[in-house]
């Protein structure tokens, strides 16, 4: 299908009468094709329950790419986002500053990467490519059940947690074994039965499982790796201690 998107670029220009220079943003469209599918060329490849609208989360595999339904763009509003409002959106929409390209080149192969990462399913459902679900282990507070830990899951990884926290969909089980692991080892015996019950991620399509954590997330940050550690105390306070001496050793280097 094709649609207008807007892309903004910086010029260079002299006003009359002037020598120097000056620079101006300029904001033109151009025609993009944008991929169209029905429901059978894009099956559904996972699902997740999730917190917010719709309260479950469904992925699709289209030419080796994972798409979720684009939702309402307004925070004020729930529900499944329009074609009428994409396509208003992308010709007419609000481009950020930090957006605008640097001729006017590099503003249309950014306007066609912008609406590259869409599909349009059965001629009027919205759908943006989306990070492959996987699990994460999250630990919170001081461990001896200040907080809790948790198996929670994400779509990307976060470069502040180590990949030996990250499994993905078909690792469900080893996510819960460590997770468990890791609770205990903080002392937070009262996640151990959330973790268990902890949501799953439903796989239709085995082949579109691609997440491989061990090699493609990094080892975290190493300060809050080494307060995570100081969390297996297993007493709030100890370890409320050694991550105080722990932040103030790390402000003075």
């Amino acid at each position: 299908m094709k649609f207008d998107v807007a892309y903004c670029y910086n010029e260079q220009y002299v006003p009359y009468r002037c020598r120097k220079p000056r620079t101006r943003m300029l904001r033109e469209t151009i025609e993009v094709d944008i991929p169209a599918a029905t429901s059978k060329d894009a099956p559904i490849a996972f699902t997740h329950k999730d917190c917010w609208f719709p309260q479950t989360r469904v992925f699709r595999w289209f030419n080796g790419s994972l798409y979720s339904r684009e939702t309402k763009r307004s925070a004020k509003e729930t529900g499944w986002g329009t074609l009428t409002e994409f396509r208003r959106w992308l010709s007419d929409g609000y481009i950020p500053r930090l957006e605008v390209q640097d001729s006017c080149e590099a503003g249309r192969q950014y306007a066609v990467k912008k609406a590259n990462r869409y599909l349009i399913l059965n001629g009027r459902e919205v759908w943006v490519k989306s990070g492959e679900p996987r699990y994460v282990i999250a630990t919170f507070g001081l461990g001896g059940n200040h907080a809790e830990t948790a198996l929670m899951i994400d779509h990307k990884y976060n470069g502040n947690i180590s990949g030996d926290r990250y499994f993905n969909a078909l690792q469900r089980d080893e996510a819960i074994n460590e997770a468990i692991r890791v609770a205990l080892a903080r002392g937070d015996t009262n996640s151990v039965s959330a973790i268990k019950r902890s949501w799953k991620i439903n796989v239709k399509i085995p082949e579109a499982v691609r997440c491989d954590p061990a090699n493609e997330a990094g080892p975290g940050d190493p300060f809050l790796n080494a307060l995570d550690a100081a969390t297996t105390a297993k007493d709030p306070l100890v370890a409320g201690l050694l991550s105080i001496g722990m932040a103030a050793k790390e402000m003075k280097e």
